[in-house]
C-alpha cells in the first residue's frame, strides 16, 4: 500500500513556489483523464503502489535489453519456444502524487517481451521517496545518453541473446548547475502537464544508436 512520504517544512521561497505549482497540478489532473502510472504487475506489501502517483520523468542512468532464445529453467538452458525482450532500466525518477507531493525516486523497471518502454508495459518498482533532491536534477530533458550495441550474449558457447544493447547516461556540461535551484523538476513538470506524458531521456527510444 502506497503511504505519502512525509515532507520537510520549506524554507526557500523557491520551495515554497514549487511545492505550490505541484499542488495545483495535482489537482488540475485529478479532474482530468491522464492515468496513473500503473507497473504490468500487480505487486502487494512494500514498495506497491496503485493509482498512487503520476511519473512525470524517468532519468535512467544505466539499462540493458536483449532479445533471449534461450531461458534458465530448472538449473539448465534450455531453448525458449517463442524468444521475447528482456531487460532492465535503473536510475531516478520525478513522481507526483495524487495529494500534490513531488517527489524524487530510486526506480528500477523492466522491459516486457515486446520490447517496449511504454507506459503501462513496464513492471516497476520505486524506491526511497524525498523531496530532499528536487533541486539538484536536470531530470530526463537533459540526459543526452544513447544505446550501444554490445555482442550476442553467449552460455557454454551457445548463442543465448541477440540483438543486445547497453544505455549509459550522459549531459552536457551545466547540466547539474546550481544558479538556478529546483529549475529542472519545475521545466520537468510543466512539460508533463503540457504533454500528459512521462518524459524520458531525448534519444532512449533509439535502441540502436551510436555515441
Amino acid at each position: 500500500m502506497w503511504v505519502e512520504p512525509l515532507t520537510a517544512a520549506p524554507v526557500e521561497k523557491r520551495d515554497r513556489r514549487l511545492r505550490k505549482f505541484a499542488k495545483r497540478c495535482a489537482q488540475e489532473l485529478a479532474h482530468s483523464p491522464v492515468p496513473m502510472w500503473r507497473s504490468r504487475y500487480p505487486r502487494n506489501g512494500a514498495d506497491s503502489y496503485r493509482d498512487a502517483f503520476w511519473v512525470v520523468s524517468v532519468d535512467v542512468d544505466a539499462a540493458d535489453r536483449c532479445f533471449w532464445q534461450l531461458e534458465h529453467r530448472k538449473n539448465r538452458w534450455v531453448k525458449r519456444k517463442e524468444p521475447e525482450f528482456g531487460g532492465a532500466i535503473r536510475g531516478d525518477a520525478l513522481i507526483l502524487t495524487r495529494l500534490g507531493g513531488l517527489f524524487s525516486t530510486a526506480v528500477e523497471m523492466w522491459f516486457p517481451p515486446s520490447g517496449d518502454h511504454a507506459e503501462g508495459n513496464l513492471d516497476s518498482l520505486f524506491h526511497s521517496p524525498s523531496d530532499e533532491h528536487l533541486e539538484h536534477s536536470p531530470w530526463a530533458g537533459l540526459n543526452i545518453g544513447r544505446w550501444r550495441l554490445r555482442p550476442d550474449s553467449k552460455v557454454y558457447g551457445v548463442v543465448a541473446a541477440t540483438s543486445c544493447s547497453e544505455y549509459k547516461s550522459h549531459y552536457p556540461p551545466g547540466a547539474f548547475s546550481m544558479d538556478d535551484p529546483g529549475k529542472g523538476s519545475s521545466i520537468a513538470l510543466s512539460k508533463f502537464m503540457k504533454s500528459h506524458r512521462t518524459q524520458w531521456p531525448r534519444y532512449f527510444g533509439e535502441f540502436y544508436g551510436r555515441y
